[in-house]
Formats: structure tokens, C-alpha cells, sequence
């Protein structure tokens, strides 16, 4: 149906756009950490 090739499509795409962010958010974390640490560059 029409509809739910529709939805599986909004799905994926969340999913991606969820990934991303998870994945920008954990590499500012880190980035952060290591600056508390002293080991930034």
C-alpha cells in the first residue's frame, strides 16, 4: 500500500537523522571530556 511504503520512508529517515545526532552529540562528549582532562589540542 501507498501508505505504508509512505511511513517506512519516515521512518528511515528519522532514524537517520537520530543517528547523526546521537553521533554529534557523543563527539561534542568527547571533545568536552578531553578538554576537561587537559588533553585537547
Amino acid at each position: 500500500r501507498r501508505e505504508t511504503v509512505q511511513m517506512t520512508g519516515v521512518v528511515m529517515a528519522f532514524v537517520v537523522v537520530m543517528a547523526l545526532f546521537l553521533w554529534a552529540v557523543d563527539s561534542i562528549l568527547l571533545w568536552l571530556v578531553k578538554l576537561a582532562l587537559g588533553q585537547g589540542s
